[in-house]
């Protein structure tokens, strides 16, 4: 029997979301042709997870890895997911499957958002770069967050903070209101999105808000990373953790 990796997302009714998530399977399953590599989506989209979870299990794949392709924590990943693994587990006694970790919790991902701050940015010290992260009032979310943002801040030396898009303190237009106030040289603005969709455009929409007021300001987006090379390395990493 050889190795089993499941990987799992959120899912969305927008098939960008989707197919994106789909590509990192796909790099995922190139780089490790040994092992069983399939993916599935909590909601809103197909492949459901707990039905591709159950095709493993029923073929007897052994030993078994879920990771989660979620960047933080939060109810989805120590909820939502757990108890779909332990309501498939079940009909299969006997049965283990190792669970993964949130993909901020590896060292690389800080290396991944400091390649989208352009080099003008990181040569003028006094340039801020805020992170962007979905929003979560999970306690466990925050704290990933932050440490995402003091690994930043020491491999960069910027000035380094974070907002929520959606649910949760501090919330995007406030901290971007007051970097502003400082007048940096560079203002880089940098997303801790996994797939482009719903988040992306209203943070580029929130973003060219403050544009066009402060239109002498050079303010930089980055660029969801799911599709950065990188990461179906990282998510491999993970998978050979859990699978030994």
């Amino acid at each position: 029997m050889k190795p089993a990796l499941v990987l799992v997302s959120h899912g969305s009714p927008e098939a960008e979301f989707n197919q994106a998530f789909l590509k990192v399977v796909d790099a995922v399953r190139a780089r490790r042709p040994e092992w069983r590599v399939e993916g599935g989506f909590l909601e809103r989209a197909r492949p459901a997870f707990a039905d591709m979870l159950a095709d493993v299990l029923a073929a007897g794949d052994a030993p078994v890895a879920v990771v989660p392709c979620f960047l933080f924590p939060g109810g989805h990943t120590e909820d939502d997911v757990p108890a779909q693994i332990a309501s498939v587990a079940r009909r299969f006694p006997g049965v283990s499957v190792r669970y993964g970790r949130t993909l901020a919790e590896h060292a690389d991902m800080a290396a991944l958002l400091m390649d989208e701050i352009p080099v003008e940015a990181l040569n003028e010290g006094k340039s801020i770069v805020v992170l962007v992260a979905a929003g979560s009032i999970a306690v466990h979310n925050r704290e990933a967050v932050e440490r995402l943002v003091v690994a930043l801040r020491s491999a960069t030396g910027l000035s380094t903070r974070f907002g929520y898009l959606d649910q949760g303190e501090p919330a995007l237009t406030d901290v971007l209101a007051e970097a502003i106030k400082a007048r940096p040289p560079h203002l880089v603005v940098l997303p801790c999105l996994l797939f482009p969709g719903f988040y992306l455009r209203s943070l580029k929409r929130i973003v060219e808000g403050f544009k066009m007021t402060y239109t002498s300001m050079q303010i930089k987006v980055g660029a969801p990373f799911g599709g950065d090379p990188r990461m179906a390395g990282l998510i491999e990493a993970e998978a050979r953790r859990l699978l030994g």
